[in-house]
Order: structure tokens, then sequence, then C-alpha cells
């Protein structure tokens, strides 16, 4: 057995931690009304976050949502709900 498995996990571990991290941010910023609308591109972990995120969005008044690109890539736009 190899220890590039636990290492492999680690990393994993963290940039699902960053992701969170930055969804949470995104919706911070929108329901302090900093911002009107976080398009949030790129994160490994993000469609596997979403559900959470969600919850802890509308808690806020936010409200998130998944865009499919017609590439493939999906982003997370983050907007104040009903807005």
């Amino acid at each position: 057995m190899t220890t590039a498995t636990p290492v492999r996990r680690r990393a994993r571990t963290t940039t699902m931690r960053t992701d969170a991290a930055t969804i949470q941010g995104a919706i911070e910023l929108v329901a302090a009304r900093q911002a009107r609308r976080v398009t949030l591109c790129g994160l490994r972990f993000g469609e596997r976050l979403l559900p959470r995120a969600t919850e802890v969005a509308a808690r806020l008044g936010v409200e998130l949502t998944l865009d499919r690109g017609s590439q493939g890539a999906s982003a997370i736009v983050v907007t104040l709900a009903g807005g």
C-alpha cells in the first residue's frame, strides 16, 4: 500500500473546505448587499456542496442556482432571493 491515498484524501478534503469557504463568502457578500450577484466558476466540489449551501443561503435571504454552461462547465450563481 502506498502513501498516495492518504495524501490524495487530504488534498480532496482541503479542496472541499476551500470550495465551501468560497461559497460561504459569496453568500455573505450578497447577503450584506455588498454585491448584487456573484458567479462562482471552477469549483471542484461545487455541485456536491450545493444542497447544504442552499439551506444556509435561504436562511440569509440569498438564492443559489446552478448554471450549466454549454461546454459542460457549471457555475454557482449567488443572488438575493426574489431579486
